[in-house]
């Protein structure tokens, strides 16, 4: 199964049986798996890994073409050299103490690096900071678009939606009290 998701997430399917086949060699008392045992041995272990990979490896062309596909489609691929000429603004927004500076390199960073999902939640957290609260939850969904699990994004956003819901309710009710 982890190798599987390994594979999945681009990793060479054959390291894993390099793996068990070093551990083997290395701590030889794991080659066959003893008679109370959890576990085959790393032997067998890696004879089982071997044909998995060459199963996962057999289906590598379409699988990465679809990856690549759906990720180009989706937008979501990063230009690592774009990403790196970015770090330059995102390090000096970091640092700054002003918000209106601190916004304005966010914003001129995720210009050229739109795929950082870092930078995102910095920048939602300084419009946080400004009480621009609806501009903080479009970040925060730039965030979870590039990076579903990045972490207390989820958390920070479900928080602020509580908080406009609660000043649109408090607007609303305003608007629908009689004038006297």
């Amino acid at each position: 199964m982890g190798l599987r998701y390994a594979f999945e997430a681009g990793f060479d399917p054959d390291a894993g049986p390099r793996v068990m086949e070093r551990m083997a060699r290395e701590v030889p008392q794991t080659a066959s798996g003893g008679f109370f045992s959890s576990h085959p041995g790393s032997v067998e272990r890696a004879a089982n890994l071997r044909q998995l990979a060459a199963t996962l490896k057999g289906n590598e062309p379409a699988h990465r073409l679809a990856r690549d596909a759906s990720a180009r489609q989706a937008g979501l691929q990063r230009d690592e050299e774009a990403c790196t000429k970015a770090k330059t603004y995102f390090h000096r927004a970091k640092e700054m103490a002003d918000l209106d500076e601190k916004i304005f390199l966010y914003q001129r960073g995720l210009r050229v690096c739109p795929q950082s999902p870092r930078a995102h939640f910095e920048l939602a957290n300084a419009y946080a900071s400004r009480r621009e609260t609806r501009e903080a939850v479009d970040e925060l969904r730039e965030v979870l678009r590039y990076d579903p699990d990045y972490p207390g994004a989820r958390e920070r956003l479900q928080a602020l939606q509580r908080q406009l819901a609660r000043a649109d309710s408090a607007s609303g009710a305003q608007k629908k009290r009689p004038r006297r």
